[in-house]
């Protein structure tokens, strides 16, 4: 039977078209999207070309061609791509069109028998069934990372929040307590996690930055390959360990560090100390086990061997000489108001960001 046999129930009639009628790349194009079953907004879409341009490309198809339905075109256009004895299955087009599409072998003649109408239905079966698969293969969980214990020991833990650093608040035993974020000891510092990080040394002999890691109550150090240690502090808040290895020695909220010939100076603010590290790995307090300070923020040293402490609630600047001497340092016609951050250049001067009065001062010798 002829192709027009097969449209015969849905009121259409098509005819063979001769091989010299040809289209343009683009109605091709126009030809394949229709025997797909899309409507001529979607072909717009698809082709990136206005609704009307689609339209125009339909109508200018079925002018040469000599059709007067899209269903005409699709059957047409599924014989392009159909090779001998393999049947080509067509969509339907959608809503716009009032049309039927069948697939259909190019021959001598248009034709549809009853090998190619059982192809047909494997088709549809095959294309159903692997569409169901792709849909499976989105609608199943993927596997996820097994859970991890941050921390443990906590009376009865009841309430959990989260700040912006990372930072892990929880409620605890009538207590509220902090989980610092930092992370990633021992891999790059690029993969790694701080949390509230504050002061800054580099040592220029090794390559080492030192990094008051303040949210996590350690001293954290990237060594000339970009990874990132632990240097000093258990990760605890707290004020043990002097005369210990001070990996083994708890700090509070360390908010400075600054170096000077291997050894690394830490502000221990939360414990109102100052704090050494020397080559040894050894933590002790600077000053002396009695010494005691207002909130030490910032810390710098000279090439005389002195430190110079920026401690914040007294308003003032503090010089710890070799031999653990304190000693304020003078600021003549000046009265600071909060010394939060402080430098020595190489000429020995003493420069002072005074964050109350929005200014940087310079202290004499």
């Amino acid at each position: 039977k002829h192709l027009a046999q097969a449209y015969h129930h849905a009121g259409q009639s098509v005819r063979e078209v001769s091989p010299y009628q040809r289209l343009s790349k683009r109605e091709l194009e126009v030809a394949r999207l229709v025997t797909q079953g899309l409507t001529n907004k979607e072909i717009a879409g698809t082709l990136f070309i206005s609704q009307r341009t689609a339209e125009g490309h339909v109508a200018q198809i079925c002018n040469k061609l000599g059709f007067s339905t899209r269903a005409q075109i699709a059957a047409w256009a599924a014989t392009l791509d159909a090779r001998a004895g393999v049947p080509v299955l067509a969509m339907a087009p959608k809503a716009d069109t009032a049309v039927v599409t069948v697939p259909a072998l190019r021959r001598k003649s248009l034709l549809v028998n009853g090998t190619a109408a059982r192809w047909i239905g494997v088709a549809i079966i095959a294309i159903g069934l692997l569409g169901a698969g792709i849909l499976a293969l989105k609608v199943v969980p993927q596997p996820i990372s097994p859970a991890v214990t941050i921390a443990d020991g906590l009376s009865r833990p009841n309430g959990i929040a989260i700040d912006a650093t990372g930072a892990i608040f929880v409620m605890a035993g009538n207590q509220v307590h902090k989980i610092a974020g930092g992370s990633g000891d021992g891999s790059l510092a690029s993969k790694a996690q701080l949390s509230d990080p504050r002061g800054l040394a580099f040592d220029q002999q090794t390559g080492t930055l030192y990094i008051a890691d303040s949210g996590t109550n350690r001293v954290r150090m990237i060594d000339a390959q970009g990874y990132i240690h632990a240097f000093a502090g258990t990760g605890q808040s707290g004020d043990e360990g002097d005369g210990d290895d001070a990996l083994k020695a708890e700090l509070s909220g360390p908010v400075g560090v600054a170096i000077d010939h291997g050894t690394v100076y830490i502000t221990d603010t939360g414990n109102h100390r100052v704090r050494k590290v020397t080559s040894d790995g050894r933590i002790n307090p600077v000053g002396g086990a009695g010494a005691t300070f207002s909130i030490p923020v910032a810390i710098a040293t000279d090439d005389r061997g002195d430190v110079f402490v920026a401690d914040l609630a007294d308003k003032r600047v503090l010089r710890i000489d070799a031999g653990g001497r304190i000693t304020s340092v003078a600021t003549p016609g000046i009265e600071l108001g909060e010394p939060y951050g402080i430098a020595v250049d190489l000429g020995g001067f003493v420069y002072v960001a005074d964050a109350d009065n929005d200014r940087i001062v310079r202290l004499p010798h």
